[in-house]
C-alpha cells in the first residue's frame, strides 16, 4: 500500500470505511420479502462462490497485476437481491468478490479490501434503490419491476466501473474519462442483461430453486463466453495498432538512416553536392505525376537515397579529380553502380533496389552503362531486379568527375 500515490491511498480507506459502513447499514434495512429458507441462502451463497471466481482481465496494471475485472456473480448477486433483498445481497455480493479475488491468483490485501469494501457499498446503494422502487414487494407489476431493474442495475454498474476507475486513474494519472469510456464504457450492456436475466429466474421460478439454477447456468456461461470473445477482439485490434504504430516508427527510423548515409556519401563529392537530395525530389515529384501507389513511391524513394552507395567503393582521387577522367579512370568510376549493388544484395528491400541501383545510368539511346540497356529492354521497375553481372560497356568519351 505504500507504494500507491497518497491520493489513491486516501481513496482506498474511504471506500474500505463506506463498505463497513454499508455492510452495518445494510442489516437494518427491512427488504426482505420473506423469511429465505436456510438452503436457499445456503444455495446462493455456494452458487457465489462458484461463478465469482470465473474472472476475466479488463487491462493490467503495474507488475503484471490485475487492474479491472469482471466476474460471473453478477447475475447471481442481482437474483439474490431479487429473490431475498437488501440484507442478504451484501453477503452473496462480498462472497463473489472474495471468490474472484482469491482464485485463480490471491489478490495483494489491498486490492482486496478495496474490491471487497466497493462491492458491499454497491450491493447496499442498489438493493435500497431495487426496494424503494418496488416498495418491498415480492412480485411488483411489470412496470416497477422493470424500472427497479434498469435503476438498480445503473447503480451497479456505474459505482462499480466508476469506483475501479477512480482508483485506476489515481494509480497512473490517466484521465478518469479516458479510462472510464475506454475499459468499462462497453460492458454495460452485460450488467443490464445479467440483470434482468437473474431477475427473470426469480420470477418464474418462485419457490422452484431448480428453475433459477437452470436459467443462471446457461446465461453465465453466455455471459462468459461472450466477454472471452469479446476481449480476444479487443485485445487483436490493440495488438494491430501497437504493431502498425511500431512498423511506423522502425519504418520513418529507416528512411532517416536511410538519409543520412547518402549524406555522408554525397558529401565525398565536392561537385556534386546536394545531388542524392536533388535525385530523391525529382524521383518523388515524377511518382506523384505517373500517381504511383505509395509502395511504389517508398521503393522509389529509397532507390534514389541509395542510388550512389557505390561511390563508397571508388578511390577519393577519382572522385574528387578536377578535370576529365582517363579511361581507367572512368571505367573504375562506373563501376559504383556493381560495388553498390554487392553492398546491398544481402539486404532483403520489399522493394526493387538493386535494380534502381544498378540502372540509375542506362539510357534511353543505349549510350548508358553497365549493360548498355537501349529502349524497352529496361526493366520494370515493379519486378524483381536482374542479375548484376557486371558487363563492360562500349567506350565512350572520357567525362569529368563522377556522376
Amino acid at each position: 500500500m505504500s507504494k500507491l500515490p497518497l491520493k489513491a491511498r486516501i481513496y482506498l480507506i474511504s471506500v474500505v470505511l463506506a463498505g463497513i459502513a454499508a455492510a452495518f447499514f445494510s442489516r437494518f434495512m427491512v427488504a426482505e420479502q420473506r423469511p429465505p429458507a436456510p438452503w436457499v441462502l445456503a444455495g446462493f451463497a455456494l452458487a457465489a462462490v462458484l461463478f465469482g471466481g470465473r474472472k476475466i482481465s479488463l487491462n493490467k496494471l503495474r507488475k503484471n497485476d490485475d487492474a479491472m475485472s469482471l466476474t460471473l456473480g453478477f447475475a447471481i448477486t442481482f437474483a439474490s437481491l431479487v429473490s431475498l433483498g437488501v440484507a442478504a445481497v451484501v453477503p452473496i455480493s462480498v462472497l463473489c468478490c472474495l471468490s474472484s479475488c482469491l482464485y485463480p491468483k490471491v489478490q495483494k490485501w489491498p486490492q482486496l479490501c478495496f474490491n471487497v469494501a466497493l462491492s458491499a457499498v454497491e450491493a447496499t446503494v442498489a438493493g435500497s434503490v431495487y426496494f424503494l422502487v418496488t416498495g418491498g414487494d415480492a412480485f411488483p407489476e411489470a412496470l416497477r419491476t422493470l424500472a427497479a431493474i434498469v435503476l438498480s442495475a445503473s447503480c451497479f454498474f456505474f459505482m462499480n466501473t466508476l469506483g475501479v476507475a477512480i482508483m485506476v486513474s489515481l494509480c497512473t494519472g490517466e484521465r478518469l474519462y479516458t479510462t472510464w469510456k475506454e475499459n468499462f464504457a462497453w460492458t454495460a450492456p452485460s450488467y443490464f442483461a445479467a440483470a434482468t436475466l437473474g431477475a427473470l429466474a426469480v420470477l418464474l421460478g418462485h419457490d422452484r430453486v431448480w428453475v433459477l439454477a437452470l436459467f443462471l447456468l446457461p446465461v453465465s456461461v453466455f455471459i462468459f463466453q461472450h466477454f472471452i470473445t469479446h476481449l480476444a477482439h479487443v485485445a487483436s485490434l490493440r495488438n494491430i495498432k501497437v504493431l502498425h504504430a511500431e512498423q511506423t516508427q522502425l519504418a520513418e527510423l529507416f528512411l532517416r538512416t536511410t538519409e543520412h548515409l547518402a549524406l555522408a556519401i554525397d558529401a565525398k563529392d565536392e561537385y556534386s553536392h546536394q545531388h542524392i537530395v536533388r535525385v530523391q525530389r525529382y524521383s518523388i515529384a515524377v511518382a506523384e505525376v505517373l500517381e504511383l501507389e505509395e509502395a511504389e513511391r517508398q521503393g522509389i524513394q529509397i532507390g534514389a537515397l541509395l542510388h550512389d552507395i557505390g561511390k563508397l567503393g571508388v578511390p577519393d582521387h577519382i572522385i574528387r579529380k578536377r578535370g576529365k577522367l582517363t579511361e581507367e579512370e572512368l571505367e573504375k568510376s562506373r563501376m559504383h553502380v556493381e560495388i553498390g549493388v554487392d553492398i546491398l544484395r544481402g539486404l532483403d528491400f520489399p522493394w526493387p533496389v538493386l535494380a534502381i541501383v544498378r540502372h540509375h545510368h542506362e539510357r534511353w539511346d543505349g549510350s548508358g552503362y553497365p549493360d548498355g540497356l537501349q529502349g524497352e529492354p529496361f526493366p520494370d521497375p515493379r519486378e524483381s531486379s536482374p542479375s548484376p553481372t557486371f558487363t563492360t560497356p562500349s567506350p565512350r568519351p572520357a567525362r569529368s568527375g563522377l556522376r
